[in-house]
């Protein structure tokens, strides 16, 4: 899941404290099926996991898991 294209990208982000889909998007300039897709599977791998926003229900947050923070060098 870490090898496919953006995902990298997406991990970097998380780490630099993105949490939104649109801000992901808009840091990222990834397109939204794409960054959906591969949101998707970082959360089926366990290493990120939606949450709901704390200040909008409507919202989800990801956050990394203890699995995705091991990830950092």
């Amino acid at each position: 899941a870490v090898g496919e294209r953006w995902s990298f990208l997406i991990l970097r982000a998380a780490f630099n404290g993105l949490a939104h889909f649109e801000e992901f998007q808009a840091t990222l300039g990834i397109a939204r099926n794409i960054l959906s897709n591969r949101l998707v599977r970082l959360v089926e791998h366990g290493i990120l996991q939606r949450v709901p926003d704390d200040t909008d229900r409507r919202r989800v947050a990801y956050r990394l898991t203890d699995k995705g923070r091991a990830l950092l060098p």
